[in-house]
């Protein structure tokens, strides 16, 4: 559970450990958090102003996005695909076409509009049950902070930007964030929200950078600590160490050093049990990402891809040739290991398409997995063709969820 405590003039603080390791180093602030907004309206004659505003600032954002997709070379990459989703939540009819309503009809300034608007929507997308629908609301969010700073004219700063090593402390770190990591100086990250299986967790597990999230209040907590302690295993994050904790961290960061180096020596053994029975070590993976750790962890190959994912915030379906590449991308990094593709395990009240879905929507009696896309098959014939294509670059399988 999420808490804190001072210790000895230091901040102890505790959340969920996201990616493991030890990191000991200084405390950079990365303001993500949404600007506030004041209630406040405009005179008649400045409504058009403020509804240009708005729409300069979700250009730049969208420029801004692309700019740092571009840099990806790899299209079938987690955080190039979360981009594209941002993209197309830019280009959302909802989203946009609602604050220029509210700015139109209520004559309020486009801030306030737009928070307001963000808002409901994030109210929406937290009373989802399920808890990987309910944390692309966090996806929202990171656009709406994006669009408020282009709209206040103070940019969005940048981690690429970033050129000493630091760890970095954040109410959450956003798909364009990550991305930038893998080129920084980043030593490890600290956040307000956040879980095992958010995206920034698995891109920090993936690049095997330390990282606690969940944090709930470390950014009203940093005040500009000038040293910071993450220990990613235990979910501990430490705030203005005292010498005495900075050594013992110092021991347990060489100490995980050495745990993880002596491992890795048994990574590529036979898994076989002492009566001799040979066992087969598989990955349940759900990016393309996961796949490098799931290797270098000693997997064999990929017993369940889960390819919801791929599916998920957006306004189209993903073409066939994109889902082939992210297919082959998993299956020619293990080779002869087989690779099992779960076909799609989603209702059509899960898809944020706007696309021509079958009128049962609900999950639990209604259509979903297989009986869905026994119901919209060109979805479904799509989706094989790309499995099929990828069994050429290796041992891939199929499977099909909720057969009774």
């Amino acid at each position: 559970m999420p808490g804190s405590a001072r210790q000895g003039g230091m901040k102890v603080m505790r959340g969920i450990p996201a990616s493991p390791g030890v990191a000991i180093g200084k405390g950079f602030f990365l303001r993500r958090e949404l600007p506030r907004s004041v209630l406040s309206t405009v005179p008649k004659e400045k409504v058009d102003d403020e509804v240009d505003a708005f729409r300069r600032a979700v250009a730049r954002s969208r420029e801004q996005i692309r700019a740092i997709r571009g840099e990806i070379q790899d299209s079938s990459s987690e955080p190039y695909q979360i981009l594209s989703t941002h993209l197309a939540l830019l280009e959302d009819s909802m989203l946009v076409d609602q604050t220029v309503g509210a700015i139109r009809e209520d004559r309020f300034k486009a801030d306030w509009a737009f928070n307001r608007v963000l808002k409901d929507l994030l109210e929406t997308f937290h009373r989802i049950e399920d808890q990987y629908l309910r944390e692309r609301g966090h996806d929202l969010r990171q656009i709406g902070h994006r669009i408020l700073e282009n709209l206040a004219g103070r940019g969005v700063e940048s981690v690429a930007s970033i050129r000493e090593p630091v760890i970095i402390v954040a109410h959450d770190l956003s798909p364009a964030d990550t991305a930038q990591i893998q080129k920084s100086s980043v030593l490890a990250f600290a956040t307000d929200v956040g879980s095992r299986t958010s995206h920034t967790a698995i891109t920090a597990r993936s690049l095997n950078i330390p990282a606690v999230v969940g944090l709930e209040k470390v950014t009203k907590e940093f005040g500009g600590a000038e040293e910071v302690i993450v220990d990613g295993e235990e979910g501990v994050v430490i705030l203005d160490p005292t010498p005495e904790a900075v050594r013992e961290y110092t021991e347990r960061k060489k100490a995980y050093s050495v745990r993880i180096r002596d491992l890795a020596k048994f990574a590529r053994l036979p898994a076989v049990s002492k009566d001799g029975k040979a066992l087969t070590l598989l990955a349940n993976i759900e990016f393309p990402e996961e796949a490098d750790l799931s290797l270098r962890s000693g997997a064999e190959g990929v017993g369940l891809y889960r390819t919801e994912f791929l599916y998920m915030n957006r306004k189209d379906l993903p073409s066939e040739e994109e889902q082939f590449q992210t297919y082959r991308r998993v299956a020619e990094r293990f080779r002869t290991g087989p690779v099992t593709v779960r076909t799609l395990d989603l209702g059509g009240d899960k898809f944020a398409s706007q696309v021509d879905l079958a009128s049962e929507m609900n999950p639990a009696m209604g259509l979903r997995a297989v009986r869905f896309c026994l119901r919209e098959k060109e979805i479904f014939k799509q989706q094989i063709r790309a499995v099929l294509r990828a069994s050429a670059h290796g041992n891939v399988r199929m499977m099909f969820p909720m057969i009774s």
